[in-house]
């Protein structure tokens, strides 16, 4: 790629990569739908400033309503053009060191962590009455989100996965110390606690398998309530070392299977439509290019959707100890940078305050506040 390519010249004077997008980026002051063919860019970028600072320069998003501008005449064009070449060049020739920056109806905004505390009132309830889809299901992530919904008065959920569970005649004979009988052992105490649990093995990036799962669905006449988008692979790789196909593998299952989930689903009465993303796709983590990528995508289709009246949070979770999707170098990574991994009791604990809230994204991470703001100021 573009990336590799510039590092690899050998030059000792390499020309600085700054990443143009329009629209990609939500914008609190003027929501609106985003642009997210593009969102994933914003993610790989932070990734590119951490792995080569060499020839880093940033992140710009243009005001997308300039090239929409509603007269159509060839002078608008010409002078909302002019207006996007002027933005671009002082950014690029006279910036201040501000590397993420979008522009919005002649005005300039800067990328800021904002603090958010839920109140005790902004609790969501499950139903009994309905059903909720978990992708990723079968996963530590998957199956831990679902014993927390049983408890909370869940009756019927969807497990989804690729993988499936062995044939109930094989159960007994499993090795108590494989993954295929931690997953049934799983299974067997959710309907132990009295709920309904069907395990739909489909790929979830999938159109044809994840349309048959929802006509499966609508056929039950029990109405879905909530998706819970957990789904995922992780990989380390440098970008200067990455293939392709690990690439868009990794995309896949959060970027394609959040779009069809949103597809299925958009005209449904939701109470929650969840998006479990990470911290990653905020300010990066070597060795995590695709990963962030992916996970940026989650959040721009959470304000996405808000942005449409319709429900959405994309979580920016920091890892959860256990999780299959997060390596032992990546949580050594965050912990350098003054980020704790949780335990899934305490990240348990803290859910039904998130998914509570208005808001379309919000990170769920425990700081040292005193590494992290070290190392942010010298980011």
């Amino acid at each position: 790629g573009l990336v590799q390519a510039l590092v690899n010249t050998g030059s000792s004077t390499l020309p600085k990569l700054w990443l143009v997008t329009s629209g990609s980026q939500a914008v609190e002051a003027n929501p609106a739908p985003v642009a997210l063919a593009q969102a994933s860019l914003w993610g790989m970028g932070r990734v590119i400033g951490l792995e080569h600072s060499e020839i880093w320069g940033g992140l710009l998003d243009l005001d997308p309503s300039i090239s929409d501008n509603s007269d159509n005449s060839d002078n608008s064009d010409h002078k909302g053009a002019t207006q996007q070449a002027m933005a671009l060049f002082s950014e690029i020739c006279q910036g201040d060191g501000e590397d993420h920056v979008a522009f919005r109806q002649g005005q300039r905004y800067l990328a800021r962590l904002v603090s958010s505390k839920p109140t005790q009132t902004e609790c969501l309830t499950v139903q009994a009455d309905g059903i909720y889809l978990i992708t990723g299901g079968l996963g530590s992530l998957g199956l831990r989100v679902a014993r927390w919904m049983v408890e909370q008065g869940a009756k019927n959920l969807v497990l989804l996965g690729r993988r499936e569970l062995p044939p109930s005649d094989q159960w007994a004979s499993l090795p108590q110390d494989s993954e295929s009988w931690k997953r049934v052992n799983a299974v067997k105490e959710l309907k132990a606690m009295g709920a309904k649990v069907i395990v739909a093995q489909a790929d979830v990036s999938n159109q044809d398998e994840m349309s048959e799962v929802f006509e499966h669905l609508r056929n039950t006449q029990i109405p879905l309530k909530g998706v819970i988008h957990a789904a995922g692979i992780e990989n380390y790789q440098e970008i200067q070392g990455m293939d392709l196909n690990v690439f868009q593998a990794t995309l896949q299952p959060k970027v394609m299977g959040a779009w069809l989930l949103h597809q299925l689903t958009q005209e449904m009465n939701l109470d929650f439509f969840v998006c479990f993303s990470s911290i990653a796709s905020l300010w990066g983590c070597q060795g995590k290019a695709d990963y962030a990528a992916a996970n940026a995508f989650l959040n721009a289709i959470a304000h996405h959707r808000q942005a449409l009246g319709l429900p959405a949070l994309s979580i920016n979770w920091a890892p959860w100890s256990g999780s299959a999707m997060v390596s032992e170098q990546v949580k050594s990574l965050l912990k350098r940078i003054g980020v704790d991994p949780w335990q899934p009791e305490e990240a348990i604990t803290i859910l039904p305050y998130l998914l509570g809230s208005n808001s379309p994204q919000l990170i769920a991470a425990k700081f040292n506040s005193d590494v992290f703001k070290k190392k942010l100021s010298k980011s």
